[in-house]
């Protein structure tokens, strides 16, 4: 029953590190390009890989920018494009610990109005660790068997559970040091 309710967390972690998302953003001239940014953030530790794919819908007369970065004290720039049209995928691994923002501008060409009429519709799919390893192609390369596939996922998962924990472990241990500390320097 054990082995069961640990297989039930592990599959259900795996599932939830994906997040898609759909949404339309509106075009904006150049000179209110800050305004017009629309930008999504997921925490992600640090040496992690992670897959963006971006899908670009129609739009005459728009240029979307796309900036992919992290809050964390070096502010990692990972993927700067102009002009994304269509699908584009982009693979990674995180340099430091920290949010990672995906960011998103449609600027409107030099001589058109700002209207409802100029908007893009943009995909997202963000997927984070084991969710972004390519297991077809390893599968293949590796001549894995079905079964031996699987147990290669569920392995990957463990172990960024098992990585998870022991950074909030080191985390935690920092926080009691702080707290400590300061409850010397009160006395």
């Amino acid at each position: 029953m054990y082995i069961r309710s640990l297989l039930l967390v592990v599959v259900s972690t795996f599932f939830a590190l994906t997040s898609a998302i759909k949404f339309d953003l509106s075009a904006v001239k150049k000179d209110r390009f800050a305004e017009g940014t629309k930008c999504l953030s997921q925490y992600v530790s640090k040496d992690t890989l992670i897959l963006a794919t971006v899908n670009v819908g129609e739009g005459y007369n728009q240029r979307v920018e796309l900036e992919i970065t992290d809050t964390s004290e070096n502010r990692n720039v990972y993927i700067k494009k102009s002009n994304v049209n269509g699908e584009l995928r982009n693979a990674f691994t995180t340099i430091d610990d920290g949010e990672v923002m995906v960011c998103f501008t449609n600027v409107l060409d030099d001589g058109f109005q700002e209207g409802s009429q100029y908007r893009r519709t943009i995909e997202l799919q963000f997927s984070v660790g084991a969710e972004a390893t390519d297991f077809k192609n390893m599968a293949k390369a590796e001549k894995l068997t079905p079964l031996e596939l699987e147990l290669r996922k569920l392995e990957t998962v463990v172990k960024e559970i098992v990585d998870e924990m022991n950074y909030l472990k080191r985390r935690e241990a920092r926080m009691r040091d702080t707290n400590g500390k300061k409850k010397k320097m009160d006395i």
